[in-house]
């Protein structure tokens, strides 16, 4: 589960965390901040100079995205023996 702490943090779940590096990290540079938070995710936060509304709407799309993912991508399948 992904939550919003403020206008300018989250704590993304481990499902998401790789799709939301990858779109705020895009969107605004060098100056986001990924802390670990050890049993519940990554810590996201943009600093002041970052909108927070334009911060929370790539956020959120890239945790609807992540969570629409299948778990395991199609081509990294495994059978069964």
């Amino acid at each position: 589960m992904c939550t919003f702490e403020n206008e300018r943090r989250v704590l993304v779940c481990d499902v998401a965390i790789h799709r939301v590096r990858e779109a705020v990290s895009a969107a605004f540079g060098d100056g986001v901040q990924f802390t670990p938070a050890p049993g519940q995710g990554t810590r996201v936060e943009v600093p002041p100079i970052v909108d927070e509304k334009a911060f929370q709407a790539v956020a959120r799309e890239a945790i609807a995205e992540a969570q629409e993912q299948p778990a395991t991508p199609p081509n990294q399948e495994h059978e069964e023996l």
